[in-house]
Protein backbone atom coordinates (compact mmCIF):
# COMPACT_ATOMS: atom_id res chain seq x y z
CA UNK A 1 0.00 0.00 0.00
CA UNK A 2 1.34 3.26 -1.33
CA UNK A 3 2.16 5.92 1.99
CA UNK A 4 -0.09 9.33 1.04
CA UNK A 5 3.34 11.20 0.82
CA UNK A 6 4.18 8.97 -2.49
CA UNK A 7 0.84 9.89 -4.06
CA UNK A 8 1.55 13.35 -3.94
CA UNK A 9 5.50 12.79 -4.94
CA UNK A 10 4.05 10.46 -8.17
CA UNK A 11 1.58 13.32 -8.80
CA UNK A 12 4.40 15.99 -8.86
CA UNK A 13 6.65 13.58 -11.10
CA UNK A 14 3.37 13.03 -13.70
CA UNK A 15 3.09 16.39 -13.95
CA UNK A 16 7.16 17.06 -14.29
CA UNK A 17 6.92 14.08 -17.22
CA UNK A 18 3.84 16.46 -18.59
CA UNK A 19 5.67 19.40 -18.85
CA UNK A 20 8.46 18.44 -20.43
CA UNK A 21 6.86 16.36 -22.79
CA UNK A 22 5.07 20.01 -24.13
CA UNK A 23 8.53 21.64 -23.69
CA UNK A 24 7.58 23.72 -20.48
CA UNK A 25 10.43 23.42 -18.83
CA UNK A 26 10.21 25.53 -16.51
CA UNK A 27 7.33 24.36 -15.25
CA UNK A 28 8.82 20.45 -15.21
CA UNK A 29 11.26 21.97 -13.33
CA UNK A 30 9.64 23.12 -10.65
CA UNK A 31 6.87 20.36 -10.72
CA UNK A 32 9.99 18.03 -10.24
CA UNK A 33 11.63 19.88 -6.96
CA UNK A 34 8.50 19.44 -5.75
CA UNK A 35 8.27 15.60 -6.29
CA UNK A 36 11.90 15.36 -4.57
CA UNK A 37 11.03 17.54 -1.74
CA UNK A 38 7.90 15.52 -0.61
CA UNK A 39 9.78 12.43 -0.56
CA UNK A 40 10.39 10.37 -4.43
CA UNK A 41 13.55 9.12 -4.03
CA UNK A 42 16.42 10.70 -6.24
CA UNK A 43 17.59 7.59 -7.70
CA UNK A 44 13.94 7.03 -9.52
CA UNK A 45 14.27 10.32 -11.15
CA UNK A 46 17.85 11.64 -11.67
CA UNK A 47 17.85 11.49 -15.34
CA UNK A 48 14.87 12.99 -16.02
CA UNK A 49 15.94 15.19 -13.77
CA UNK A 50 18.76 16.40 -15.52
CA UNK A 51 17.55 16.18 -18.72
CA UNK A 52 14.89 18.70 -17.50
CA UNK A 53 17.70 21.13 -16.53
CA UNK A 54 19.94 20.58 -18.90
CA UNK A 55 17.25 22.07 -21.61
CA UNK A 56 16.24 24.68 -19.58
CA UNK A 57 19.68 25.91 -19.26
CA UNK A 58 20.03 25.35 -23.27
CA UNK A 59 16.78 27.39 -23.08
CA UNK A 60 17.97 30.50 -20.77
CA UNK A 61 21.39 30.72 -22.85
CA UNK A 62 19.78 30.47 -25.79
CA UNK A 63 17.90 31.81 -28.94
CA UNK A 64 15.71 30.38 -30.79
CA UNK A 65 15.89 30.96 -34.95
CA UNK A 66 13.18 29.56 -37.46
CA UNK A 67 15.24 27.80 -40.45
CA UNK A 68 11.80 26.94 -42.24
CA UNK A 69 8.86 25.97 -41.62
CA UNK A 70 9.86 22.80 -40.36
CA UNK A 71 12.97 24.10 -38.67
CA UNK A 72 14.13 25.95 -36.00
CA UNK A 73 17.18 25.95 -34.05
CA UNK A 74 18.11 26.63 -30.72
CA UNK A 75 21.11 28.13 -30.39
CA UNK A 76 24.05 29.72 -27.63
CA UNK A 77 23.80 33.54 -27.39
CA UNK A 78 27.31 33.29 -27.06
CA UNK A 79 28.18 31.86 -30.37
CA UNK A 80 29.98 34.07 -32.65
CA UNK A 81 27.66 35.30 -36.06
CA UNK A 82 30.03 33.10 -38.44
CA UNK A 83 29.85 29.70 -36.09
CA UNK A 84 25.92 30.83 -35.61
CA UNK A 85 25.23 30.94 -39.42
CA UNK A 86 27.78 28.17 -40.09
CA UNK A 87 25.77 25.73 -38.02
CA UNK A 88 22.23 26.83 -39.25
CA UNK A 89 23.56 25.94 -42.68
CA UNK A 90 24.80 22.47 -41.45
CA UNK A 91 21.34 22.07 -39.81
CA UNK A 92 19.41 22.65 -42.75
CA UNK A 93 21.12 20.92 -45.26
CA UNK A 94 21.09 17.75 -42.69
CA UNK A 95 17.27 18.17 -42.30
CA UNK A 96 17.01 18.33 -46.10
CA UNK A 97 18.60 15.24 -46.40
CA UNK A 98 17.15 13.34 -43.92
CA UNK A 99 13.91 14.91 -45.14
CA UNK A 100 14.76 13.97 -49.05
CA UNK A 101 15.87 10.24 -48.03
CA UNK A 102 13.30 9.20 -45.94
CA UNK A 103 10.09 10.93 -47.90
CA UNK A 104 8.60 12.18 -44.63
CA UNK A 105 6.08 14.92 -45.22
CA UNK A 106 6.61 16.72 -41.65
CA UNK A 107 3.28 16.45 -39.29
CA UNK A 108 5.73 18.80 -36.77
CA UNK A 109 8.73 21.18 -36.98
CA UNK A 110 11.89 19.70 -35.77
CA UNK A 111 13.26 21.73 -33.45
CA UNK A 112 17.44 21.18 -32.82
CA UNK A 113 18.47 22.23 -29.57
CA UNK A 114 22.42 22.80 -29.44
CA UNK A 115 23.73 22.80 -25.42
CA UNK A 116 25.54 25.95 -24.28
CA UNK A 117 28.45 23.60 -23.04
CA UNK A 118 29.75 20.07 -22.50
CA UNK A 119 29.33 19.78 -18.74
CA UNK A 120 25.73 19.79 -19.48
CA UNK A 121 25.50 16.68 -21.26
CA UNK A 122 27.81 14.60 -19.15
CA UNK A 123 24.52 12.65 -18.50
CA UNK A 124 24.13 11.95 -22.13
CA UNK A 125 23.60 8.19 -22.86
CA UNK A 126 23.12 8.36 -26.54
CA UNK A 127 24.85 7.82 -29.85
CA UNK A 128 25.72 11.96 -30.52
CA UNK A 129 22.92 13.55 -28.50
CA UNK A 130 19.29 12.41 -28.33
CA UNK A 131 15.55 12.49 -29.86
CA UNK A 132 12.41 13.30 -28.11
CA UNK A 133 9.07 13.25 -29.09
CA UNK A 134 7.62 16.50 -27.67
CA UNK A 135 3.75 17.86 -28.14
CA UNK A 136 4.34 20.28 -30.89
CA UNK A 137 7.70 19.34 -32.21
CA UNK A 138 10.02 16.88 -32.53
CA UNK A 139 13.09 17.78 -30.13
CA UNK A 140 16.80 17.12 -30.81
CA UNK A 141 19.06 18.10 -28.49
CA UNK A 142 22.66 17.79 -29.54
CA UNK A 143 25.82 18.48 -27.27
CA UNK A 144 28.25 21.62 -28.17
CA UNK A 145 30.63 21.24 -31.09
CA UNK A 146 34.21 22.38 -31.21
CA UNK A 147 33.57 23.08 -34.88
CA UNK A 148 29.57 23.22 -35.30
CA UNK A 149 29.86 22.91 -39.21
CA UNK A 150 32.05 19.88 -39.43
CA UNK A 151 32.06 16.67 -40.13
CA UNK A 152 31.42 15.18 -37.08
CA UNK A 153 28.42 17.80 -36.34
CA UNK A 154 26.65 16.91 -39.36
CA UNK A 155 26.42 13.19 -38.95
CA UNK A 156 24.93 13.68 -35.15
CA UNK A 157 22.22 15.94 -36.26
CA UNK A 158 21.24 13.97 -39.66
CA UNK A 159 21.30 10.79 -36.92
CA UNK A 160 19.30 12.57 -34.66
CA UNK A 161 16.98 14.31 -37.44
CA UNK A 162 16.33 10.54 -39.02
CA UNK A 163 15.12 9.38 -35.77
CA UNK A 164 12.86 12.43 -35.71
CA UNK A 165 10.87 11.61 -39.49
CA UNK A 166 10.91 7.86 -38.21
CA UNK A 167 8.81 8.98 -35.26
CA UNK A 168 6.58 11.21 -37.53
CA UNK A 169 5.67 8.83 -39.69
CA UNK A 170 5.43 5.62 -37.61
CA UNK A 171 4.74 7.26 -33.99
CA UNK A 172 6.10 5.51 -31.35
CA UNK A 173 5.90 1.80 -32.71
CA UNK A 174 9.41 2.11 -34.17
CA UNK A 175 11.86 -1.18 -33.21
CA UNK A 176 14.90 0.16 -31.24
CA UNK A 177 17.09 -1.64 -33.93
CA UNK A 178 14.91 0.03 -36.78
CA UNK A 179 15.40 3.37 -34.70
CA UNK A 180 19.17 3.29 -34.45
CA UNK A 181 20.03 1.31 -37.60
CA UNK A 182 18.06 4.19 -40.01
CA UNK A 183 19.97 6.35 -38.18
CA UNK A 184 23.29 5.00 -38.49
CA UNK A 185 22.66 4.50 -42.37
CA UNK A 186 21.89 7.56 -43.04
CA UNK A 187 24.20 9.60 -40.82
CA UNK A 188 26.65 7.86 -43.62
CA UNK A 189 26.78 4.61 -41.99
CA UNK A 190 29.43 2.86 -39.34
CA UNK A 191 32.81 4.27 -38.50
CA UNK A 192 35.73 2.15 -39.43
CA UNK A 193 35.60 0.50 -35.28
CA UNK A 194 32.09 -0.06 -35.83
CA UNK A 195 32.39 -1.94 -39.00
CA UNK A 196 35.75 -3.69 -37.84
CA UNK A 197 33.85 -5.17 -34.64
CA UNK A 198 30.89 -5.98 -36.60
CA UNK A 199 33.39 -8.31 -38.81
CA UNK A 200 34.80 -9.87 -35.56
CA UNK A 201 31.92 -11.06 -34.26
CA UNK A 202 30.20 -12.53 -37.56
CA UNK A 203 33.16 -14.55 -37.96
CA UNK A 204 33.68 -15.91 -34.46
CA UNK A 205 29.71 -16.61 -34.57
CA UNK A 206 28.80 -13.56 -31.76
CA UNK A 207 26.47 -11.43 -33.79
CA UNK A 208 23.28 -10.44 -32.09
CA UNK A 209 20.42 -10.66 -33.34
CA UNK A 210 17.86 -7.81 -34.37
CA UNK A 211 15.97 -8.71 -30.90
CA UNK A 212 18.90 -8.92 -29.33
CA UNK A 213 20.24 -5.40 -31.02
CA UNK A 214 16.88 -4.24 -29.66
CA UNK A 215 17.36 -5.30 -26.11
CA UNK A 216 20.83 -4.07 -26.32
CA UNK A 217 20.51 -0.29 -27.27
CA UNK A 218 17.40 -0.10 -25.16
CA UNK A 219 19.33 -1.09 -21.88
CA UNK A 220 21.54 1.65 -19.39
CA UNK A 221 23.29 -1.54 -18.78
CA UNK A 222 25.29 -1.35 -22.05
CA UNK A 223 28.12 0.87 -21.99
CA UNK A 224 28.46 3.65 -24.53
CA UNK A 225 31.78 3.46 -25.38
CA UNK A 226 31.96 -1.20 -25.22
CA UNK A 227 32.54 -3.37 -27.60
CA UNK A 228 28.38 -4.70 -27.17
CA UNK A 229 27.18 -0.69 -28.31
CA UNK A 230 29.69 -0.48 -31.39
CA UNK A 231 28.23 -4.30 -32.54
CA UNK A 232 25.16 -2.97 -31.72
CA UNK A 233 25.04 0.34 -33.84
CA UNK A 234 27.25 -0.98 -36.61
CA UNK A 235 24.98 -4.46 -36.96
CA UNK A 236 22.00 -2.63 -37.27
CA UNK A 237 23.35 -0.01 -39.83
CA UNK A 238 24.96 -2.34 -41.71
CA UNK A 239 21.33 -4.06 -42.18
CA UNK A 240 19.64 -1.70 -42.82
CA UNK A 241 22.46 -0.25 -45.20
CA UNK A 242 22.29 -4.07 -46.94
CA UNK A 243 18.75 -3.93 -47.59
CA UNK A 244 18.46 -0.24 -49.00
CA UNK A 245 21.66 -0.92 -51.22
CA UNK A 246 19.55 -4.31 -53.04
CA UNK A 247 16.52 -2.02 -53.35
CA UNK A 248 17.49 1.55 -54.77
CA UNK A 249 17.18 4.97 -53.11
CA UNK A 250 12.70 4.50 -52.56
CA UNK A 251 13.37 1.74 -50.71
CA UNK A 252 13.04 3.48 -47.03
CA UNK A 253 10.03 5.85 -48.38
CA UNK A 254 8.00 3.38 -49.74
CA UNK A 255 8.83 0.81 -46.83
CA UNK A 256 7.58 3.46 -44.15
CA UNK A 257 4.45 4.76 -45.91
CA UNK A 258 3.59 0.53 -46.34
CA UNK A 259 4.57 0.51 -42.33
CA UNK A 260 2.55 3.19 -41.07
CA UNK A 261 -0.26 2.14 -43.46
CA UNK A 262 -0.23 -1.59 -42.42
CA UNK A 263 0.62 -0.73 -38.68
CA UNK A 264 3.46 -3.43 -38.75
CA UNK A 265 7.04 -3.16 -40.14
CA UNK A 266 7.05 -6.95 -40.81
CA UNK A 267 4.08 -6.83 -43.10
CA UNK A 268 5.41 -4.11 -44.88
CA UNK A 269 8.73 -5.48 -45.39
CA UNK A 270 7.03 -8.49 -46.96
CA UNK A 271 5.10 -5.96 -49.14
CA UNK A 272 8.21 -4.35 -50.56
CA UNK A 273 10.39 -7.05 -50.53
CA UNK A 274 8.83 -9.75 -50.58
CA UNK A 275 10.45 -11.48 -47.69
CA UNK A 276 9.55 -10.50 -44.20
CA UNK A 277 12.30 -9.51 -41.67
CA UNK A 278 13.66 -12.61 -39.93
CA UNK A 279 13.98 -13.70 -44.30
CA UNK A 280 16.14 -10.94 -44.85
CA UNK A 281 17.85 -11.07 -41.66
CA UNK A 282 18.80 -14.65 -42.40
CA UNK A 283 20.13 -13.37 -45.62
CA UNK A 284 22.31 -10.61 -44.49
CA UNK A 285 23.69 -12.99 -42.32
CA UNK A 286 24.55 -15.60 -45.16
CA UNK A 287 26.45 -12.48 -46.79
CA UNK A 288 28.58 -11.73 -43.86
CA UNK A 289 29.19 -15.45 -43.15
CA UNK A 290 30.42 -16.05 -46.85
CA UNK A 291 32.55 -12.69 -46.47
CA UNK A 292 34.56 -13.68 -43.82
CA UNK A 293 34.97 -17.19 -45.65
CA UNK A 294 37.29 -14.98 -47.97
Amino acid sequence: MRLPYEIVAETHLRKAEEYWRRDRLQEARAAMALALNVGMPASDVYDRQRTIDAELAARLAGARLRVGEHLWVEIPVTMTSVARNALLTATEAAWLEITTASGVRWGKPVLVTIFPEAETTVFLHARYGYYAERTEAHKVCLPPFSAPSGGAYRRAARHEIAHAALHDVLGEAVPRWFDEGVAVWLEGGSDSLERRQVRIAAAHGRLPTLAQIDAALGSYQTSLDSITAGVAYGAAGAFIGWVMAAHGSEALPTLLREARRRNALSKASRAVFGRDLRKLESDWRRTLAVGNQG
